[in-house]
């Protein structure tokens, strides 16, 4: 092993499948965790309520998984809340894409499109739909609906607090004319 310090540091003879982390004088390796799986949900309508939860979270520097709710309606309320986070607070892998629609088509593993909007999605009292990483990048929320998007003291949002990685984007679209 070859080691260079002052910050022009480079590695010679470390396995390229390990990231490395420097603690108490000691350079360690670790491997990637897996990705967590996706949730997907074909329903004509959904309501959750009470603090119900629909989620998928990574606490390493697995990738969260994604939310595909394939809906007609769908209505949260009550701290009722749909969730995909990164938990971890040193190298997190990114959380997971948030799709709300009638129709969600797989264009290849990681390539979805909404290709219908569902009818309506409301959100009542302090309830919310969002992504969150800690030290990564923020998952993306898409939301299609041809009636109707309430949404009432709640949140809809992405969020990144330390990583290096981007906020998600949110992306709402009301299609009135469907």
């Amino acid at each position: 092993m070859i080691l260079k310090n002052n910050w022009g540091s480079y590695f010679s003879n470390f396995p390229k499948k390990h990231r490395y982390l420097y603690v108490d004088g000691d350079w360690i390796a670790f491997q990637k965790s897996g990705d967590s799986g996706t949730i997907k949900i074909n329903a004509q309508n959904i309501n959750i309520t009470e603090n119900g939860k629909i989620t998928t979270s990574s606490n390493n520097d697995g990738n969260a998984g994604s939310i595909n709710l394939e809906i007609s309606e769908l209505s949260l309320n009550n701290f009722a809340e749909i969730a995909s986070e990164s938990k971890s607070d040193l190298f997190g892998g990114n959380a997971g894409t948030i799709r709300i629609g009638k129709e969600i088509v797989s264009k290849d593993d990681d390539n979805f499109e909404i290709t219908k909007p569902g009818s309506s999605v409301s959100l009542f009292n302090n309830s919310r739909i969002s992504t969150d990483a800690l030290s990564s990048g923020g998952g993306k929320i898409e939301i299609q609906a041809k009636k109707m998007l309430n949404v009432l003291n709640s949140t809809i949002s992405t969020n990144v607090q330390d990583g290096s990685g981007k906020g998600g984007d949110v992306k709402l679209i009301l299609d009135l004319q469907y």
